[in-house]
């Protein structure tokens, strides 16, 4: 986490900070957690949060950095056999470091985005039947998005988030499966001021 920040404040620190911009987004998410629970549903959840966004080159308006911290609402639904179902509520603050490319150097047009994504566990609110296991503290994947922009204010984009850490810690890890992992879909908008 440390050396992240101080990647990013040395990235600010080479581009001018006159050059970066800020903003604040928020959106859906409908996440999962593959293998950990037999029979689930997805969890409809919430993220909300701030970015920078940091220009690679001073002589285009097309590519960028955004580092993002947002406050990600994850998890999914367990279903037992008898029909019930109860809440996995796992909530992290994400810091994914994007590398964001518009299409052209117009002030409205799509773009695409991609890069890993550090979770630090921050809430969770769990079943009794998950007694037997926890959750990890971090959680480490990949995002890949894409979005269009309006006259570079406003935005709206689609990303998917995939883990590749399994953020379950078992007590007894004999005949578990390793590969519990968080994925997501999220919807959202986004303002640049």
């Amino acid at each position: 986490m440390k050396k992240l920040i101080n990647v990013i404040f040395c990235l600010i620190a080479v581009y001018g900070t006159a050059q970066v911009t800020y903003g604040l987004k928020a959106g859906v998410n409908v996440s999962k957690i593959d293998e950990v629970h037999t029979g689930s549903e997805k969890r409809v959840g919430a993220y909300f949060g701030g970015f920078a966004t940091i220009p690679i080159n001073n002589e285009g308006n097309q590519f960028y950095i955004q580092p993002e911290v947002l406050y990600s609402m994850m998890g999914e639904k367990e279903e037992f056999t008898d029909g019930r179902t109860t809440d996995v509520n796992i909530d992290y603050l994400s810091i994914p470091v994007l590398f964001k490319a518009y299409f052209s150097e117009q002030d409205t047009e799509f773009f695409g985005e991609i890069g890993p994504q550090l979770g630090f566990l921050i809430s969770k609110d769990l079943p009794e039947t998950d007694a037997v296991y926890d959750y990890k503290s971090t959680d480490f994947g990949a995002v890949v998005g894409i979005g269009f922009s309006y006259l570079r204010n406003w935005e709206a984009n689609a990303r998917f988030y995939y883990g590749f850490t399994d953020i379950i810690e078992w007590e007894n890890t004999k005949g578990k499966d390793p590969h519990n992992i968080n994925s997501n879909v999220s919807l959202g908008i986004a303002y640049r001021f």
